[in-house]
C-alpha cells in the first residue's frame, strides 16, 4: 500500500506525461480516475506502438508550479472497448522542486556530456529542454562532476554546445538514470540555435 494520497497532487481530467519503460519519449495523457494507489488514464495509440503490455515499468509527472511529482509504477491491467482503458498502480512517488524558470520542451535527442576535468564522453538522450537547462536520460551511472561540456544534436543535425552545471540525478529505473543540467556558459551562436530549436519543439 502506497503511503501517499495521490488526490494530493493529482485530480481528475488533469492533464499529464506518461513514460513506458522501453521508450524514452513522454506521451502526453489526462487522468481519468483515482482509486487509492490505482490510477486511470485514456489509452494512446502511442502505447500500442510500445507494445505496452501488463507488468510494463510506467512513469507519470504532474507538474505544478513550485514542484513537479514523479509517480513510478506499473501497468495493472488495460482493458479494450469504448473507451480503452489503463490502469497503473502507483508503487512510488518522487517529488522534486521545480526550479526551472523557463518553459520546457520535450525532446528526443541524442546527446554528449563530457567532465571538464575527465577525457572521456558519456552518451544519452535529452528528453526535454529549455533556456536555462535539459533533462538526459543515459546508462551510466558516474560522480557528478562540476562544470561539464554538452553537446546536443538536433533534428537538422546542427550541433547544439554548451557547458552545464548538473544539478539533479534521480534514481535508477530500468537501468536508466536522469540527470538534470543547468547552463552556466553558452555563446550567441548556440544560443539562437537554442531559441531556434525551442521555438521548432513549441509548434
Amino acid at each position: 500500500m502506497l503511503d501517499f494520497d495521490l488526490n494530493q497532487i493529482i485530480k481528475t481530467n488533469q492533464s499529464i506525461k506518461t513514460q513506458v519503460s522501453n521508450d524514452f519519449n513522454w506521451i502526453n495523457n489526462k487522468i481519468i480516475s483515482i482509486n487509492e494507489d490505482v490510477v486511470q488514464l485514456g489509452f494512446k495509440n502511442e502505447y500500442l506502438k510500445l507494445l505496452l503490455t501488463i507488468g510494463d515499468s510506467f512513469k507519470i509527472k504532474i507538474m505544478h508550479k513550485k514542484s513537479e511529482y514523479v509517480l513510478i509504477g506499473f501497468v495493472e491491467n488495460i482493458i479494450f472497448g469504448k473507451p480503452n482503458k489503463l490502469f497503473i498502480r502507483t508503487e512510488n512517488v518522487i517529488n522534486y522542486e521545480n526550479g526551472r524558470k523557463y518553459a520546457r520542451c520535450d525532446v528526443n535527442l541524442f546527446c554528449k556530456i563530457e567532465p571538464s576535468t575527465e577525457e572521456f564522453k558519456i552518451q544519452g538522450i535529452t528528453t526535454d529542454i529549455s533556456q536555462g537547462g535539459i533533462s538526459m536520460i543515459t546508462y551510466a551511472d558516474f560522480n557528478i562532476v562540476d562544470p561539464v561540456n554538452v553537446e546536443i544534436v538536433t533534428n537538422k543535425n546542427d550541433i547544439l554546445e554548451f557547458r552545464g552545471r548538473i544539478k539533479r540525478l534521480d534514481s535508477k529505473l530500468n537501468n536508466h538514470i536522469q540527470y538534470g543540467i543547468e547552463i552556466i556558459e553558452i555563446n550567441e551562436k548556440n544560443k539562437e540555435l537554442l531559441n531556434k530549436l525551442l521555438s521548432t519543439s513549441n509548434k
